[in-house]
């Protein structure tokens, strides 16, 4: 078995907003979208918590030769590419008077 590597250049022209934004709350142990405005918060599959959790999902469109294709970023690679982890980008973001959920960071914007 030989495992290859590809890299692909091209520039991120969009990056694309869900109807969550860049990120999403979820459960300590369950990869589940928690839903609710207010503690408990629950799941799909049953869980609930008091606690907020939230993680990266960031959608790009990249463009070469003309085409293009969209990538999902999950929170360990975002954590890994940005060098900060969503708390720490939350908190920088509440600092500088943004407290909208749904608002991209300039982290994001100038990455």
């Amino acid at each position: 078995m030989h495992i290859i590597f590809c890299a692909i250049v091209a520039k991120t022209r969009i990056l694309v907003a869900s109807q969550f934004g860049w990120c999403y709350r979820t459960f300590h142990l369950c990869p589940c979208v928690s839903h609710g405005d207010t503690a408990p918060f629950d799941c799909d599959v049953g869980h609930s918590t008091e606690a907020e959790i939230f993680r990266y999902k960031i959608e790009i469109r990249i463009f070469r030769s003309g085409n293009s294709c969209n990538f999902v970023f999950w929170n360990r690679e975002c954590e890994l590419l940005l060098g900060l982890s969503i708390a720490q980008l939350c908190h920088t973001m509440i600092k500088a008077g943004i407290d909208d959920p749904l608002e991209f960071p300039l982290a994001l914007i100038s990455c």
